[in-house]
């Protein structure tokens, strides 16, 4: 039975409007469950063994920032995380989807949700032919938010047997394809605020600067969505 596993991470939220989040981001990874990642997923934990970076989990945000357990990195243990991280994406073969909304232009909550629902609703539609392709579509997201839950939920009228399940933290092969979610969302929010002009301290600090960024990072991302 042909399966297709789906991810959702967000960046940002629902509340009222505030002018240092000025975006919410939808992510969603496509992992046809037939390409086997075993050899990428020990590829991946190898080098950070090797490299003395033991953690089982990679947090795009929270390392951006050197906050909680990646405090005490260098720039350079940083870095390499996040092109390790990177890297197993490139070569697990994963197509992406991003939503991104500007909030200065969706102010309050009502209309936020009217339009990630539309927008998430017409991807579902536009790629019926993909979903309908595959036996099953399992669909996860954990720990989210009740708008986006919602949203979420109405997909069961669009592709056909979907089933939505909840991530099992013993799980290191999906857990790991979460983190990847998580990485678009970061990827996306980072170019995003160099398209502004305004990159945050810690993404000019990590990435450097817009041509950098989009060389090393978001050029061959890019290329692999939807």
């Amino acid at each position: 039975m042909s399966e297709l596993s789906l991810f959702i991470d967000e960046s940002g939220d629902f509340g009222p409007y505030k002018p240092d989040t000025s975006f919410y981001i939808v992510s969603m990874v496509l992992h046809d469950q037939s390409n086997l990642i075993t050899e990428q997923m020990l590829a991946l934990d190898s080098d950070l063994i090797n490299n003395n970076l033991r953690t089982s989990s990679i947090h795009t945000r929270p390392l951006l920032r050197h906050e909680d357990e990646y405090r005490d990195l260098t720039l350079q243990e940083q870095r390499y995380l996040l092109s390790r991280l990177y890297l197993f994406a490139r070569k697990c073969g994963l197509k992406y989807k991003v939503f991104s909304f500007d909030r200065r232009i969706c102010r309050a909550p009502s209309d936020l949700e009217r339009r990630v629902s539309r927008e998430i609703t017409s991807f579902f539609r536009e790629n019926h032919k993909l979903f309908a392709s595959y036996d099953k579509t399992i669909l996860y997201y954990d720990d989210g938010q009740k708008q986006l839950a919602r949203i979420l939920s109405d997909t069961d009228e669009l592709i056909i047997n979907i089933d939505h399940r909840h991530l099992d933290p013993t799980d290191y092969r999906l857990y790991r394809l979460a983190q990847v979610a998580d990485l678009a969302c970061c990827l996306e929010l980072t170019k995003l605020h160099f398209d502004a002009g305004q990159p945050t301290n810690s993404e000019r600090y990590v990435f450097g600067n817009a041509r950098n960024f989009r060389k090393s990072f978001y050029k061959t991302f890019q290329r692999n969505q939807l």
